[in-house]
C-alpha cells in the first residue's frame, strides 16, 4: 500500500508472513527497550484483526513498523465498531526524528478508513513527548486520561487517550501558534496547588509542565488527572522548552477548553 508524505508516495508493506512479523517484533523490542512492547502472539492476532505495516529503506532494511486493529482482540476486547485502534509504532533508534513515524501513522489511518472506521484512537505515555508531537502534527487531540490503563501509575501504566475523527477533521494548532499564546500570557500554567481554582475560573488555555523521558513524572500526572476529570478540556499541543522560553528540561502540555 502507499501513502502520501510531503507530496511523495511512500510504500508500506502489509506483513503476511511469520518472518515479517519477527522483523517487526525485533524492531519493536529495539525501539521500546524496557517499556511495554509487542509479543509475537499479539502480532499474529493483529494480522487477523487489522494490519502490521512495515516501512523499509531503499536497500530493503526495516526502518519502522506499526500495528493497527479494526476489530477487537484479546488485549482490546471492547473496541467500538466505528473505531480503529493504533496499537503501536516503532522507528529504528538511528532513524528517529526524520519524519518516518508520520508515514507509519498515515498507514494506520488508511487501514482504518478502508475498513469504514470514522476515527483512529490510541493511548500514549504522558512523558512520551516525541509520540505526542507526532500525533498532534497529524490532527490528533488528547481527549482523556486513564490512570491505570496498563497497571498502576507507579508501575508506569497511566496513559493519555488520543483520537482523530475522519468525519470531523481537526487541525491542531502549530507549535509556533501555541508558543505565541504562551508569550501573550494566554496559557495559564497550573500545578497541583492551583489546578482546582483555575478549572473553576474556566480559562481558554491551560498548560502543564511535564518531564520527558522514560521516568514517570509523578508531579504532572495528578494535575493532568484533575484537568481531564472535568471533561472540559482537550489536549492540543506540546511545546519543547526552547519554544516557550524555559530553561528547565520540561515540555509544556497545552490544553484548550472545549
Amino acid at each position: 500500500m502507499e501513502v502520501m508524505h510531503n507530496g511523495c508516495p511512500r510504500r508500506l508493506e502489509v506483513a503476511a508472513t511469520l518472518e515479517q512479523l519477527a522483523e517487526a517484533k525485533a524492531l519493536d523490542d529495539l525501539a521500546f527497550g524496557g517499556h511495554l512492547g509487542i509479543s509475537m502472539e499479539e502480532l499474529i492476532e493483529i494480522t487477523a484483526h487489522g494490519a502490521v505495516l512495515l516501512l523499509r529503506d531503499p536497500k530493503g532494511n526495516l526502518s519502522g513498523e506499526t500495528q493497527v486493529i479494526t476489530s477487537p482482540v484479546k488485549e482490546h476486547p471492547d473496541l467500538p465498531c466505528d473505531e480503529a485502534y493504533n496499537y503501536g509504532t516503532a522507528v529504528h533508534p538511528n532513524l528517529q526524528n526524520q519524519g518516518l513515524a508520520q508515514i507509519l501513522f498515515k498507514g494506520q489511518e488508511r487501514i482504518a478508513i478502508e475498513a469504514g472506521k470514522t476515527k483512529n484512537t490510541l493511548t500514549v505515555r504522558l512523558e512520551n513527548a516525541q509520540s505526542l508531537r507526532g500525533r498532534f502534527k497529524l490532527g490528533y487531540t488528547v481527549t482523556g486520561y486513564i490512570p491505570n490503563c496498563y497497571g498502576s501509575l507507579s508501575e508506569g501504566g497511566a496513559r493519555l487517550i488520543m483520537e482523530k475523527n475522519h468525519t470531523q477533521p481537526c487541525t491542531t494548532p502549530s507549535a509556533a501558534f501555541i508558543s505565541r499564546l504562551v508569550t501573550d500570557r494566554k496559557v495559564l500554567i497550573v500545578d497541583q496547588n492551583s489546578v482546582d481554582q483555575v478549572i473553576q475560573n474556566g480559562p481558554t488555555y491551560v498548560g502543564i509542565m511535564v518531564k520527558n523521558g522514560d521516568q514517570i513524572d509523578f508531579t504532572a500526572h495528578p494535575v493532568v488527572a484533575s484537568v481531564f476529570g472535568t471533561n472540559y478540556f482537550v489536549g492540543i499541543g506540546l511545546l519543547k522548552p526552547d519554544e516557550f522560553g524555559s530553561l528547565q528540561d520540561e515540555s509544556l502540555f497545552v490544553l484548550q477548553h472545549r
